[in-house]
């Protein structure tokens, strides 16, 4: 039984969403959330089963990164559509409106970036795929989905956003400080620069 110190969505561990995502199998998302220790942090039978079905949606976007094999993914999401087809109300059909009820506001807005990452990405795809429909897309538009895609990239990747020149030479008998210093206020000087451009 895996027992969570903090149950939120957040502070579960990539090997705790692996075995979370294979307990799917067996057992339903309400008894999966009972196994995690998400009754400690959720209030209601709907927000547990919600919690547990935004991490087996994650999982199924990304089986590598979460080390689950395709047979093993294949068998959970048939498991998971048998039991939506169930009358009683799931995480399927109510996952959405029961974020908005409860007011889970972090699970509202991380759901929303993940529906619009995948939802870029499909366009993304489509156009790649459609060299007619590409050519209709503006160029300006696409430059500035790359720019945004790269710089979010880099921050995910834990590389710099932007690199700053030093093209002075620094006084060898400056402290550590001085020389953050000057570097924080040339840093300024170019960011007010290229607001003027």
């Amino acid at each position: 039984m895996y027992q969570l110190a903090t149950c939120t969505y957040t502070s579960v561990t990539d090997s705790q969403k692996n075995s979370l995502f294979k307990a799917l199998a067996s057992k339903s998302t309400y008894e999966v959330g009972l196994e995690f220790g998400f009754d400690k942090r959720y209030t209601t039978k709907r927000s547990i089963q919600n919690a547990v079905y935004r991490i087996y949606q994650e999982v199924l976007q990304n089986l590598d990164k979460f080390g689950i094999p395709q047979d093993t993914a294949e068998l959970v999401q048939n498991v998971m559509a048998e039991r939506s087809k169930t009358p009683s109300k799931t995480p399927v059909d109510m996952g959405e409106q029961a974020l908005i009820e409860e007011g889970d506001t972090e699970a509202i807005v991380i759901g929303g970036r993940n529906k619009a990452g995948i939802v870029l990405h499909k366009k993304l795809d489509y156009l790649n795929r459609h060299p007619k429909m590409l050519m209709n897309e503006n160029l300006a538009t696409l430059a500035k989905t790359f720019g945004i895609l790269f710089d979010k990239a880099q921050i995910i990747q834990g590389m710099a956003t932007e690199n700053i020149a030093i093209k002075a030479k620094i006084d060898d008998n400056m402290s550590v400080d001085d020389v953050k210093n000057a570097l924080l206020k040339f840093r300024e000087k170019t960011m007010e620069e290229k607001g003027r451009t």
